[in-house]
């Protein structure tokens, strides 16, 4: 049943592993290596503070160290775990990677502070030169030992690491081998489109330049038989006018004709009018004139 269990809860943790962008993975990088960067400084102090353990202090000195490397080893382990919980959110394959190693780094740290620890509650003996020189080597020696311990966990860990890390690298190379032949066919694909933009381009041009030379013909053709309307048009009027002017003057009497009729018509007139009697003046026997004067 916990088989069962751990096995759902792994394949829903592999189902919600995210693909980050080119860009997200370039800030997840440079974020990582800013927590790195940080933790490993703060790791300097704890290891300064733990090579100073097997030197020999009084009591009160080494309360003093004790106090110092649980305030170092404090600060080391709040670094730690705010880059966990990155590495956690950021909840990829890469992400949990790292994460795995950094657990087992960090286990490996504890073993060494633990040891220090250990040895600084042990009040340092007073009961001679020679125990204090046998229990000051066997203090280096443990120390030792555990530092070396620490360092093969670290390595351990390194190395699972290093090869989950080459395997990632590998499947980036090949997924950067496949986006390559990907842009070459998109390349290709907008080299093809770039020509074919331009062959329809000349067509265009070409088609342009004919429609225009239609044009051209179109209107001199309707022109050139314009002008062969108005041209025969004009012969029509032409023959037309003289032909109504001929027709008028043939309609008109003949002159000759007309002075003759007129001619008769004036002598029936006269044969028909009586003879006119005009009156002679009276004449006056008696009258004589009467002389005048000047009238001024």
């Amino acid at each position: 049943m916990s088989d069962s269990g751990d096995k759902n809860t792994k394949d829903i943790e592999e189902k919600r592993i995210r693909n980050l962008t080119e860009k997200g993975q370039e800030m997840f990088q440079e974020n990582k290596m800013a927590h790195k960067d940080k933790l490993q400084k703060i790791w300097n102090q704890v290891e300064q503070t733990v090579s100073e353990v097997d030197k020999p202090y009084d009591l009160q000195g080494m309360r003093q160290l004790h106090d110092a490397l649980i305030d170092v080893y404090y600060k080391y382990n709040t670094v730690s775990h705010v880059f966990n919980e990155f590495l956690r959110r950021a909840n990829t394959q890469e992400s949990l990677l790292e994460m795995e190693s950094q657990l087992s780094i960090q286990k490996a740290h504890k073993m060494v502070v633990d040891g220090a620890l250990s040895r600084l509650k042990t009040p340092p003996r007073r009961s001679g030169n020679r125990h204090s020189s046998n229990h000051s080597g066997d203090s280096k020696r443990s120390s030792v030992i555990a530092r070396k311990r620490a360092e093969v966990e670290a390595a351990k860990a390194k190395m699972k690491y290093a090869e989950q890390e080459a395997m990632i690298l590998k499947q980036q190379a090949l997924l950067e081998e496949q986006q390559d032949v990907s842009n070459a066919n998109v390349t290709r694909q907008k080299a093809d489109l770039k020509a074919d933009l331009g062959l329809i381009a000349q067509q265009k041009e070409a088609a342009g330049a004919k429609a225009e030379l239609a044009a051209l013909e179109l209107e001199e053709s309707e022109g050139s038989q314009r002008d062969l309307q108005l041209a025969e048009y004009n012969v029509v009027q032409v023959v037309d006018t003289t032909e109504r002017t001929k027709q008028y003057i043939n309609s008109l009497p003949n002159a000759e004709n007309q002075i003759k009729e007129t001619q008769n018509g004036i002598e029936q007139m006269a044969d028909k009018q009586e003879p006119t009697h005009i009156p002679q003046p009276h004449k006056f026997p008696n009258f004589k004139p009467t002389p005048r004067g000047p009238l001024f």
